[in-house]
This record gives C-alpha cells, structure tokens and sequence, in this order.
C-alpha cells in the first residue's frame, strides 16, 4: 500500500502525544490545545504527503488533500485566537477534524473497492 511509512511515523507521533497527554492530564486546556495543534499540523502534513502518493493509484486522492488543508486551515484558526481560543477549541475541531479524517478513509476505500472489483 502508497504511503506506509508516512501512515505508520503519524501513528507513532500520535500515540506519543497519547502518552503525554494521558501522564499529564490536569495540565489544563492550554497545553491539550498545543499538543491538538500538533497533531493537526503532522496529520495535515501526512495527509497531503499521502494525497499525492494516492494520486497515482486512486481516482478520490483529493478527498485525502482536502482532510490534509483542513487540518492546516484548523491550526491557523487556532493561533489566531490564541489563546482565548483554548476553552472552545478542543471540543469543536476534534469532531471537525475527525469528519474530514474520516470522509476521505470512506472514499478511499469505495476506490480501493471500485478499482478491485475492475481489475478482478
């Protein structure tokens, strides 16, 4: 599969930062909001990285480039508003980044689908 090495450093990255935020729980949402615009930047990164390796294979690559710019366009609004954005910002770009992290896996899998089936 395009991208195993880029899929598997993000997944290290992301449970570090697991393991950071789970030894320091209470140290308020100033630091969950650091740590969360960490993991945007490195999943908007991976993510368009891995657009373009799909581009070769799948016809819906853009799905993962659009998941990737928003995540980038999440961690401009959140240094925009620092730091007064610290106490809204987890709840609501969570479940925003987790929709357009889950929207291009859907369509990239209705590829992979789509691609076998016309290959088999």
């Amino acid at each position: 599969m395009p991208g195993f090495w880029w899929s598997l450093s993000n997944g290290v990255l992301v449970v570090i930062l697991g393991v950071l935020l789970v030894a320091r729980p209470l140290q308020g949402e100033i630091t969950l909001t650091v740590l969360m615009a960490m993991l945007f930047v490195l999943e908007g990164i991976v993510a368009i990285v891995l657009a373009f390796e799909y581009r070769r294979y799948f016809t819906h690559w853009g799905w993962t480039m659009v998941g990737g710019l928003i995540n980038l366009a999440l961690v401009y609004l959140i240094w925009t508003g620092w730091p007064n954005s610290a106490s809204w910002v987890i709840g609501l770009y969570v479940g925003i980044n987790l929709f357009f992290f889950g929207l291009p896996m859907i369509m990239l899998a209705l590829a992979a689908r789509n691609s076998a089936a016309a290959h088999a």
